[in-house]
């Protein structure tokens, strides 16, 4: 018993981070807004079921954050990524993918060039492109 409530105590302290870290995808809003010049990408703030949604041209992504524990059982938070649409006129949701990231926030998504996996605080609008792509992707098989 002792150990569990070891592993839920480190999870309870580095949950507040984990949860911070994944609200920088809503700072690719500014990025998006600014920067970038691709006005038509909006990120929602933290939505009130803890969901942020991204939208482009009509396309709707939803990512999702749950808590897990690594392999190690380190804490790692899991974010869901699924595309929202309707077909013959009913809300479906469908699995574009899912990552996930430790208390350094870097990813477990396929390394760039030099090897480097993206982070989810630095490299959030690389990390919502990579989703939005794969959502209108998707839209071939609808």
């Amino acid at each position: 018993m002792q150990q569990r409530l070891a592993q839920f105590a480190r999870l309870q302290q580095a949950a507040p981070a984990l949860y911070t870290a994944f609200n920088g995808l809503t700072r690719a809003h500014g990025y998006f807004q600014g920067a970038a010049g691709l006005r038509s990408i909006s990120v929602s703030d933290i939505l009130s079921n803890g969901s942020i949604e991204a939208t482009f041209q009509g396309v709707r992504i939803k990512f999702e954050a749950l808590l897990i524990q690594g392999t190690d059982r380190s804490p790692r938070m899991r974010v869901i990524c699924m595309q929202c649409h309707c077909t013959y006129g009913k809300p479906v949701q469908e699995m574009l993918g899912s990552f996930s990231y430790g208390e350094d926030g870097v990813t477990d998504l396929d390394p760039d060039r030099d090897g480097m996996s993206p982070r989810i605080d630095s490299e959030a609008p690389d990390i919502l492109l990579h989703f939005l792509d794969a959502a209108i992707q998707a839209n071939k098989s609808i």
